[in-house]
């Protein structure tokens, strides 16, 4: 899973490298690290090739500079699970899940060559007419996750890589479910709570109203507001909410956004409708991620009746 370096700022590694530090040419299992693409709050990627398949994979190991705790270890374990349950052609694929000598947990997923759609937006602002492509397959493959009972809670554009096809159209693949809530039993263990009431969990300028007031009660509809947000400033080429603080959040929150007509004339006025809905201060009165991905959809075949894009992942084959 290769990703820009434009997502969260890299912690200072100075004072006490962790132990999960690994050098180019380092064997991990059967796979030799060849580069550290980023560095997260909870993860370390790096990209590696299989010592025997000259397969290139990415791999995401936890970081800790010390001993992990069985919470930080749940939670990987959560993502491995989960990955492995949706396999849908709009999320990362996930390759293997095992743990280093010391019980670190590291997961190894398919290597992506593209882009993350912050780092697309940095580099073009406003994508235009192809901002209604690209969420409608985050919608849809975040759909897909709802249905098997995840909740995703970090969108925002840094956890969506883009890719090309051969066609030029852009595929999206959602990546790090790391902080993901999972309403299926089968998928944790309930011994091992990894969200305590109060936590706070996501991005600040993506989350919902009722996620930053408690993550361990977000459902679907939270991942709806974040896509708002996201598809937003995919139309505008830039950010939505920006806040010194929490509480200056709320309030800008409460206030609402911008008309989307403002900063986007060319918009059609059924876009900007939905994305307002998706941006609603209450959960009741956003639209279901479903009903998103129903709606750009509709939005698409409007503009482009026969697109090879509509035709590929339609909405129904990918929920069943």
């Amino acid at each position: 899973m290769s990703h820009s370096r434009s997502g969260p700022s890299t912690p200072s590694l100075s004072r006490k490298p962790p132990i999960t530090d690994f050098k180019p040419g380092c064997l991990i299992g059967s796979y030799v690290i060849t580069e550290l693409i980023a560095v997260g709050g909870m993860a370390m990627l790096y990209a590696a090739m299989h010592r025997y398949l000259t397969q290139a994979v990415a791999i995401k190991v936890l970081l800790c500079a010390g001993p992990p705790s069985e919470e930080m270890k749940q939670r990987f374990r959560n993502e491995a699970m989960l990955l492995n349950k949706l396999q849908h052609p709009g999320i990362v694929k996930l390759i293997d899940f095992t743990v280093l000598s010391d019980g670190t947990p590291y997961l190894v997923m398919e290597l992506l060559r593209g882009e993350t759609l912050l780092r697309r937006i940095q580099n073009r602002g406003t994508l235009g007419a192809e901002s209604f492509v690209i969420a409608r397959q985050i919608a849809v493959a975040i759909a897909v996750a709802h249905t098997h009972g995840a909740i995703h809670r970090d969108l925002k554009l840094a956890n969506i890589m883009v890719l090309q096809e051969e066609d030029g159209a852009p595929l999206i693949k959602v990546i790090d479910f790391g902080v993901a809530k999972l309403l299926r039993p089968a998928f944790c263990n309930p011994e091992v709570p990894t969200t305590q009431a109060g936590m706070f969990l996501g991005t600040p300028g993506y989350l919902a109203p009722e996620q930053m007031a408690n993550a361990a009660e977000a459902d679907g509809k939270a991942d709806v507001y974040s896509l708002g947000v996201m598809l937003y400033e995919m139309i505008v080429g830039g950010r939505l909410f920006k806040a010194a603080s929490f509480a200056e959040m709320r309030a800008i929150q409460k206030k609402g956004p911008p008309p989307l007509c403002d900063r986007a004339p060319w918009v059609p006025g059924r876009v900007e409708n939905l994305v307002h809905r998706m941006l609603a201060d209450l959960p009741t009165e956003r639209p279901t991620m479903v009903e998103v991905a129903a709606e750009l959809l509709q939005i698409e075949q409007d503009r482009q009746p026969r697109t090879r894009r509509i035709m590929m992942y339609p909405l129904a084959a990918t929920l069943t």
